[in-house]
C-alpha cells in the first residue's frame, strides 16, 4: 500500500510556506528572520481568554467560538504544570478588533471568495 502525504505534510503549513517562498526569490535569511519576528505577537500583547473576556467585555464562550470558527488565532499557550494543559493565549489587538467588529456567524471564507 502506498502512503500518500496530506497536502499540509507535502507543502508545509502557511507559516512555513511563505519563508520558503521568500528564500526562492533570493531574500536573505536575516531579512526573513526579521520579518518572522515582526509578525509574531509580542509577549506583552498576549492575554489569557479570561483576561481578554474581562478586558474587552466579551463573553468567554464567544472568544472560544471565535477561535473554533477561525476568526481569532491562538497566540500560544501558557505553560501549566499539570499534564495536558496550559491556558490559551490570544493577541489583545486581535480581540480588540473583533470586539469592535463582530464577525458574522460561521467560518471565514477561504481565499476571500
Amino acid at each position: 500500500m502506498v502512503e500518500s502525504k496530506s497536502r499540509e505534510q507535502e507543502n508545509g503549513t502557511a507559516d512555513e510556506r511563505w519563508p520558503r517562498a521568500m528564500r526562492s526569490i533570493g531574500v536573505s535569511e536575516e531579512t526573513i528572520s526579521e520579518v518572522v519576528q515582526a509578525t509574531l505577537p509580542k509577549k506583552e500583547d498576549l492575554l489569557t481568554l479570561q483576561e481578554a473576556a474581562e478586558t474587552y467585555r466579551v463573553p468567554y464562550g464567544t472568544l472560544v467560538g471565535w477561535i473554533n470558527a477561525g476568526h481569532l488565532p491562538v497566540g500560544g499557550r501558557m505553560p501549566f504544570p499539570a499534564p495536558g494543559g496550559g491556558k490559551v493565549l490570544v493577541d489583545k489587538n486581535d480581540v480588540a478588533y473583533l470586539a469592535e467588529n463582530r464577525p458574522k456567524n460561521g467560518r471565514p471564507r477561504k481565499n476571500g471568495r
